[in-house]
């Protein structure tokens, strides 16, 4: 199957008329158990139901959501992902994030 995604700076957008995006990658990364590395930097991407999709994952081992529109992060996702960090490189700067405790790591 799938194991590496690359789609940074594609001007992709989960906003508006085109939420179609956000749920559709959320759904494909929800249904891939071999996807390792995922790259969605450098777009419009706020979905959130995407970093849901990645923290339930346990083969992705590198995820770069930098740069898109992310304001949120659930807190049950924030715990999924605190559990993960030790194998997984995960990459969230560079979006206007406002929930804690990970809105204080998006800026650094």
């Amino acid at each position: 199957g799938l194991k590496e995604l690359h789609v940074s700076g594609n001007g992709l957008a989960s906003n508006g008329d085109v939420e179609l995006w956000g749920k559709s990658i959320a759904e494909a990364l929800s249904n891939n158990s071999s996807l390792q590395h995922v790259d969605l930097s450098n777009n419009a991407l706020s979905n959130s139901s995407i970093v849901d999709a990645v923290a339930t994952r346990s083969s992705i081992e590198y995820f770069d959501f930098s740069d898109n529109d992310l304001e949120n992060v659930s807190i049950e996702t924030q715990l999924l992902l605190s559990k993960r960090l030790a194998t997984m490189e995960l990459d969230l700067s560079l979006n206007p994030l406002y929930s804690p405790p990970l809105g204080k790591l998006a800026n650094h």
